[in-house]
């Protein structure tokens, strides 16, 4: 694609200039450094939550969800190439929700029709051009397997990751048929039932299921490079309140606007020392409500990025930006307006990717390109809810002495 857009990001990258005031904190500061335009406004593109993932041969890969492809560049996101998805093993129709690349350069796509009454898995061996396709039967995942079986698996754009020995490791959303119900007498069965599921065979055979949060959905995944049993979840968590909580005292700590439904509805930053075994919620990380569809990269460099929508304080809407919060310690401390950092997610300086307008919707993934240069795409919006175009962000992470 060689549109006006690419062309200026392509040339301020390699001028090393920046189209936009650097936003500074004691720690780091951030500068951007071009955009890349992905697909055009005409792509009909609707409600896109998109991922990103860089195979093992530099190769870098955008699934736009929404419709059946993939994009591809292999110089580092400056152009791209369409590639059509061929799902041959699932109905047509399907929603791709989630991509991740394998250690061993196999592509994984977690699919489905929508209605969430099915789920597929599909493996590439040979960079997206064929894909093998095995159909999970998810109910008996639950707790209660076959007598009792979550009855829907809905899936935004949850992820991968791969554990220590190989084992490929995916996170669904999977429900009970009463899981809207909050005011049922057995409070375990409502909610989203973010819940971990494993291949051992090259994606053939699904189990070993492992719930990670009752009240979470849209669920990145990152594992520490240089310690594989620590993995940091970046989610959505979203519930009303239970019969006989205290309103007031939930609406204070999550940032609830009056009368809003969901007393929770916004990012939080889950971690697990176990693999992910199981995790547990990171004090301190629960951001502004609405600031949740939020993708998580960890760097073998141990820098941590979160990327984030705006929330507006006091209402239920985004605000149409792209935040950026990072660690450069492997989320032990993130970057704030100290020179020692804090380790509270929440506190940390909200970097600006992408401003309103032009607005964006949905997800914004990020790869890293180089050490502490990156890139991250996005969708722009119209008012409605229907994506318009996806773009690219150039950035990069300027650290001060000492980080």
């Amino acid at each position: 694609m060689t549109g006006k857009l690419n062309w200026i990001g392509v040339v301020l990258l390699a001028l090393g200039a920046s189209c936009a005031p650097a936003e500074v904190a004691p720690g780091a500061k951030v500068e951007i450094e071009g955009e890349v335009l992905l697909d055009p406004e005409e792509s009909g593109l609707l409600r896109s939550m998109l991922g990103m993932v860089t195979h093992p041969d530099g190769s870098i890969y955008v699934n736009t969800q929404t419709q059946q492809r993939l994009y591809r560049s292999v110089d580092q996101g400056r152009s791209w190439t369409l590639l059509p998805v061929n799902l041959s093993g699932a109905p047509p129709g399907q929603v791709q929700h989630g991509l991740y690349a394998g250690r061993d350069g196999n592509l994984w796509l977690m699919h489905q029709s929508p209605g969430g009454k099915d789920l597929f898995v599909s493996v590439s061996s040979d960079s997206g051009i064929t894909w093998k396709t095995t159909a999970i039967d998810f109910g008996p995942f639950s707790p209660g397997g076959s007598e009792d079986p979550y009855a829907f698996c809905f899936n935004d754009y949850n992820t991968f990751f791969q554990e220590a020995d190989g084992t490929i490791a995916l996170g669904v959303g999977l429900r009970y048929p009463n899981h809207r119900d909050y005011q049922q007498e057995d409070r375990s069965r409502p909610g989203f039932h973010e819940t971990l599921i494993r291949s051992r065979d090259g994606g053939q055979t699904w189990g070993d299921p492992t719930e990670v949060h009752q009240h979470v959905a849209e669920t990145g995944y990152a594992v520490d490079p240089n310690d594989p049993l620590r993995v940091l979840a970046m989610t959505r968590i979203q519930r009303p309140p239970f019969p006989g909580e205290d309103v007031e005292a939930m609406s204070k700590r999550s940032g609830a606007p009056p009368g809003a439904g969901a007393i929770y509805k916004q990012g939080i930053l889950l971690e697990s020392s176990d693999g992910g075994r199981t995790f547990r919620e990171v004090p301190g990380s629960l951001n502004e409500y609405y600031g949740h569809r939020g993708t998580i990269l960890w760097t073998p460099g141990n820098v941590v990025v979160i990327t984030h929508q705006g929330g507006v304080p006091g209402k239920s809407a985004p605000d149409g930006t792209v935040l950026a919060r990072v660690s450069l310690d492997g989320g032990r401390t993130w970057v704030n307006e100290t020179e020692s950092g804090t380790p509270s997610m929440a506190e940390s300086t909200r970097f600006l990717l992408v401003p309103n307008p032009p607005g964006h919707s949905f997800t914004a993934p990020t790869v890293e390109l180089e050490p502490d240069h990156f890139l991250t795409v996005y969708n722009t919006r119209h008012p409605g809810w229907e994506s318009r175009a996806v773009k690219g962000v150039f950035w990069r992470v300027v650290r001060s002495s000492g980080n």
